[in-house]
């Protein structure tokens, strides 16, 4: 990869994107969201494509933020929001077993 990925569960998501050459950004945007203390707070996605917005989530999930930051994502942008692995609020959800899934969707 020309970039570093934060896990090796992002490193197996963009072996798949650069296998099946799909152009993508690694934490390419920042979406604000609004916290439950009214604090806006920044959200960085792991990958963005032209027509996705892709998070990788690990087995541990925090969720009252996460589900902030996944809704933000959804609501923030044209671009579909995709989760791979623990499921939270998304537009398409891919268990991680099934991770290879992610080219159907280009």
């Amino acid at each position: 990869l020309d970039h570093i990925v934060r896990s090796t569960w992002e490193l197996r998501v963009a072996e798949l994107l650069n296998r099946e050459s799909v152009d993508y950004e690694y934490e390419g945007i920042t979406i604000e969201y609004t916290d439950e203390k009214d604090k806006i707070r920044r959200y960085t996605p792991d990958f963005v494509t032209d027509e996705y917005i892709i998070e990788v989530k690990g087995i541990y999930v925090k969720e009252d933020r996460v589900d902030k930051k996944a809704k933000a994502g959804m609501r923030k942008s044209e671009k579909e929001y995709v989760v791979i692995g623990t499921k939270i609020p998304c537009d398409i959800h891919i268990p991680w077993n099934e991770n290879a899934n992610i080219v159907q969707l280009f």
